[in-house]
């Protein structure tokens, strides 16, 4: 894969958030500065809290730890169906 094709995973809306951190770290892991840029640009574009903090972790070169991961891929409970009372 290419640094583009890797950039493109990032912003895809129909990657995984697995695969979205994957690239982030792939990009943060690049000696180009710029490529940590790119990752905290596409950061701010997302709208799922949980994915958004990993990856401001990944470009702010912050340690991941895997209690981040296991938040990320945990279900949202703001979006589980309510059962009528």
């Amino acid at each position: 894969m290419s640094i583009e094709d890797v950039g493109a995973v990032l912003v895809s809306p129909t990657a995984t958030p697995e695969q979205r951190v994957g690239a982030a770290l792939a990009l943060a892991a690049t000696t180009d500065r710029g490529q940590r840029e790119r990752v905290r640009v596409a950061a701010e574009s997302i709208v799922d809290d949980r994915l958004r903090v990993v990856l401001e972790k990944v470009a702010g070169d912050d340690a991941l730890e895997d209690a981040d991961m296991e938040e990320l891929t945990a279900p949202d409970p703001r979006s589980s169906a309510r059962r009528p009372s």
